[in-house]
C-alpha cells in the first residue's frame, strides 16, 4: 500500500522483506537461516532454523520479530519460493485477519527482491565475520552445527540494528 493524495490518512504500511539464507561451510549449504527487514525503520532480524518451510520455531520468531517492532498492519513481500510461501501463509493464518497482506516478487526476477537480497547478504557478512572472530578467539574451527553456533544470526542482526550509522550520519 503506497500512499496516494486522495488517501485520507497518508499512511504507508509497514512492509516487511523475507527471504531464507544458508551459512556455509566447506563450500556446502548448511543450517537454513530466515533474514527480515522492515522497510521503513530498517530493523533486521536473522534466525537459523531446521528447515525451510513453516516450522514451528520460524513462525514464532517471525511473529515475535513482528510484534516487537509494534506492528499490527504491514506488507510481507518474499520471492516465489515455496518454502518461503507456506511459512508466510502460516503467519498470515496465525495474525488477525486483514492484518497481514502478501507481495510476491515477480516469477523470475532476482532484482524485485533485490532490498532483501542485499540485506540478507549484509546479515550474512556480519554472521561470517562474528563466527570467525569466535573461532579465532576461542583457539580453534568451530564446526556450524555446534550449539554455540546458533546465537550468532540473531546476534548479527541485533549488532546492526544498534551500530549501524544511518543515512543521517547518526
Amino acid at each position: 500500500h503506497h500512499p496516494t493524495p486522495e488517501d485520507p490518512n497518508n499512511v504507508r504500511l509497514p512492509h516487511v522483506l523475507m527471504d531464507y539464507f544458508f551459512m556455509c561451510q566447506d563450500d556446502s549449504k548448511i543450517l537454513p537461516m530466515i533474514g527480515l527487514k522492515e522497510r521503513q525503520c530498517k530493523m533486521k532480524f536473522a534466525h537459523m532454523v531446521e528447515e525451510k518451510g513453516p516450522n514451528e520455531y520460524a513462525i514464532e520468531q517471525v511473529k515475535e520479530d513482528i510484534e516487537s517492532m509494534g506492528i499490527r498492519r504491514m506488507i510481507v513481500k518474499t520471492d516465489q519460493e515455496n518454502s518461503a510461501k507456506f511459512l508466510i501463509k502460516e503467519i498470515v493464518d496465525k495474525r488477525e485477519e486483514g492484518k497481514t497482506l502478501v507481495e510476491e516478487s515477480k516469477k523470475g526476477s532476482s532484482g524485485s527482491n533485490g532490498i532483501v537480497e542485499r540485506e540478507v547478504q549484509e546479515i550474512e557478512g556480519a554472521i561470517r565475520s562474528l563466527f570467525m572472530s569466535l573461532q579465532e578467539r576461542i583457539g580453534r574451527k568451530l564446526d556450524a552445527r555446534e550449539r554455540i553456533v546458533a546465537f550468532i544470526p540473531e546476534y548479527a542482526a541485533y549488532l546492526l540494528n544498534r551500530l549501524q550509522q544511518g543515512d543521517d550520519g547518526k
